[in-house]
């Protein structure tokens, strides 16, 4: 049942689950690192899209002490189909098996984690938030690798990536409102004997997401 605002300071220790509809804005830098021999290039592209997700959440709110609460929850996120993508120029006409420019693309797909939040009791129904978490998200990058052979590959994998997340927010009863800054990296390491290509992924971006609690 939902807590009303007049009381929601009895409500306040204990369990609780949250659902939250979600924006982000996310950008996205590809980087690419080439080594044949003793010669060395790098290039990079970036792109950036608004993103969709529903935030899941459960957990616990402890008793308050001096007008604070320390809360522990468990998060999961679903992101609406997005592709964040991007082009990316040769490293240099040095290279002869160069990896081939082309598109790239950045999908998002899933996430679990957890966050610890701070909570500071305003009034009788309001209260400000500060939260840190970290999440488990699963990623599908696409890029393209032309080998020694010539031959041009599509390379598509689903990846895992660990954001921090830090924000704040500020609660009315049993709505909240919550912004996030966060930030991860995935590398994708192509070696053989002759070259070595080093992929990477870089995301970062801000989150805002407005959601109801029931007890």
């Amino acid at each position: 049942m939902l807590a009303a605002p007049a009381s929601i300071v009895a409500q306040e220790r204990g369990y609780y689950v949250r659902v939250a509809p979600g924006y982000s804005r996310t950008t996205v830098e590809h980087t690419r690192n080439v080594a044949i021999g003793e010669i060395f290039g790098n290039s990079a592209s970036s792109g950036n899209a608004g993103e969709l997700a529903v935030h899941f959440s459960g957990g616990f709110r402890g008793q308050r002490a001096l007008q604070w609460f320390l809360a522990f929850e468990v998060e999961g996120i679903i992101y609406a189909p997005r592709t964040i993508t991007g082009a990316i120029r040769p490293t240099s006409p040095l290279f002869p098996w160069d990896p081939d420019p082309g598109m790239w693309e950045y999908t998002n797909k899933t996430g679990l984690g957890f966050n610890i939040v701070l909570e500071r009791a305003v009034t009788r129904s309001q209260r400000l938030l500060f939260f840190v978490g970290v999440h488990r998200m699963r990623t599908e990058v696409l890029s393209g690798v032309s080998e020694r052979t010539g031959v041009f590959e599509e390379n598509m994998e689903t990846r895992t990536r660990l954001p921090f997340t830090g924000g704040a927010g500020v609660a009315w009863g049993p709505l909240n409102l919550r912004a996030s800054y966060f930030r991860s990296l995935i590398p994708w390491d192509l070696l053989s004997p002759e070259f070595e290509v080093r992929y990477g992924w870089r995301a970062s971006g801000l989150s805002v997401n407005l959601g109801v609690e029931a007890f």
